[in-house]
């Protein structure tokens, strides 16, 4: 993955028929840690991409973890079949904060927020989004607990136990 510890802007076209990350695909091809890392008080835009197909069983974040202060904006993309430890979509901690904005957060799956994570003072703010189909053993994003464990390679969907 891609390690950003500066303050920058990664831009791409949205499709004529509003359709974001139609044009640009960032790829993980099943690599090991997240698409973006990024690090340390900065502020990054990722706007009209698609992030797709990493796989961190180790890590937290599959297409993108903010952390360590960091300041990241999500807007018009797609982040979607990514597998992860904590967050597969997106993932913040350590006093890091997102914004995700008309954004697509789908088909991701891990032990904790399919599509998203937020932890250890981290925040994640969204609106105009859809998050759906995500998958996560211990927490969805809303911090529901299921009863069984998780599988990332597995399809089996989890039971919702409520309080």
């Amino acid at each position: 993955g891609l390690n950003i510890r500066r303050s920058l802007t990664l831009r791409a076209e949205v499709a004529a028929n509003g359709v974001a990350g139609a044009g640009v695909v960032i790829h993980g091809q099943d690599a090991i840690g997240p698409l973006l890392s990024i690090d340390g008080q900065v502020s990054v835009l990722i706007q009209g991409l698609a992030l797709t197909g990493a796989h961190s069983t180790t890590s937290q974040g599959g297409a993108g973890s903010a952390r360590t202060g960091a300041s990241v904006t999500v807007r018009d993309a797609l982040l979607d079949r990514t597998r992860a430890t904590l967050g597969a979509g997106v993932a913040a901690s350590p006093a890091a904060s997102g914004a995700i904005v008309n954004t697509t957060i789908s088909d991701n799956s891990a032990d904790h927020g399919g599509g998203v994570n937020a932890y250890d003072r981290g925040t994640i703010t969204m609106s105009t989004s859809v998050v759906r189909g995500n998958t996560a053993c211990w927490t969805n994003p809303a911090r529901v607990r299921y009863r069984e464990s998780c599988n990332l390679k597995g399809t089996r969907p989890a039971h919702v136990s409520r309080p």
